[in-house]
This record gives structure tokens, sequence and C-alpha cells, in this order.
């Protein structure tokens, strides 16, 4: 196997862990660009299945 191979296989056991993003837990990130970020992260892994 090589390396493109072990990440596929590894991309296929791979889940998404999205926790709390309501108001009051975000107001705490510092980051403007988190939660676009997590919705970027969100949409890509429901597009893969």
């Amino acid at each position: 196997m090589n390396e493109n191979e072990s990440v596929r296989e590894s991309a296929n056991k791979t889940a998404l862990l999205v926790m709390d993003v309501q108001e009051g837990i975000v107001a705490r990130v510092q980051d403007p660009d988190y939660v676009p970020r997590v919705s970027r992260a969100v949409d890509a892994a429901r597009k893969a299945g």
C-alpha cells in the first residue's frame, strides 16, 4: 500500500465530530472565521457521505 492508498483508507474510516456551536459557546472563540470553517467542514463531510 502506498501513501495515497493509506490516506484514502484512513479517510474512509474517519468521522467529523462537531461540538456545540451555539452562540454562547462560539462567542468564546476569538477567530471570526471559526463558524464559516466549521460550516465548510460539515458541508464537505456530508458531501463525501
